[in-house]
């Protein structure tokens, strides 16, 4: 592969840490693993809110229109429910967008994948591993966590679910171009057998 710009490293860098950060985070805190009371865990979110706005700049420098326009919308509701997260009293929206916030763990794989296919290593069992563990996980985070948080909290959160219902609809949308990607390499690499 061509090399990629210097400002496409950089937001899948960043993308990485945050979505390592963020997702472990969140997941501990749900699974109960993380006793520290939820305004402190708040706290840790300031981290996303600079990493989104970063990273939306980083978008608009390096990216063509297309990815512009779904990142805006996606990033701008992200900062939306993050700023409900941060400055709202309410102890179970703060759970259910903690929970929500599990879904930044498949991008510890995708951005794996990205590095690995940058780096000529999209042959080896490392990537494999990685690439199903991408689909696994954004099928249970993506599309589980994110069908129970607004089927369980639709009417109660109305304003919040129909975010999610639109960040859900593009999860769902980008889960199907993932399954299409793993199944040609799986069948590519078969065929090659």
């Amino acid at each position: 592969p061509k090399k990629p710009n210097k400002f496409k490293v950089l937001s899948f860098f960043t993308s990485l840490l945050h979505s390592s950060f963020i997702g472990i985070l969140s997941l501990l805190y749900t699974v109960n693993y993380l006793d520290e009371n939820l305004l402190r865990i708040r706290n840790y979110y300031f981290v996303s809110v600079l990493y989104f706005v970063f990273d939306y700049i980083l978008v608009l420098i390096a990216y063509d229109l297309k990815h512009k326009i779904v990142l805006a919308i996606h990033h701008t509701i992200t900062l939306y429910i993050l700023y409900v997260f941060i400055t709202m009293k309410d102890e179970e929206l703060s759970k259910v967008i903690v929970q929500a916030f599990t879904s930044e763990i498949p991008l510890i794989f995708f951005n794996i994948n990205w590095f690995m296919i940058k780096s000529n290593m999209a042959n080896t069992k490392l990537f494999k591993i990685s690439d199903t563990l991408l689909l696994i996980n954004y099928f249970l985070f993506r599309v589980c966590n994110f069908s129970y948080i607004i089927y369980y909290y639709y009417a109660k959160f109305e304003i919040i679910s129909k975010l999610f219902l639109i960040i859900y609809t593009l999860s769902v949308y980008w889960f199907f171009v993932i399954c299409k990607l793993y199944y040609r390499k799986n069948i590519k690499i078969k065929n090659n057998w």
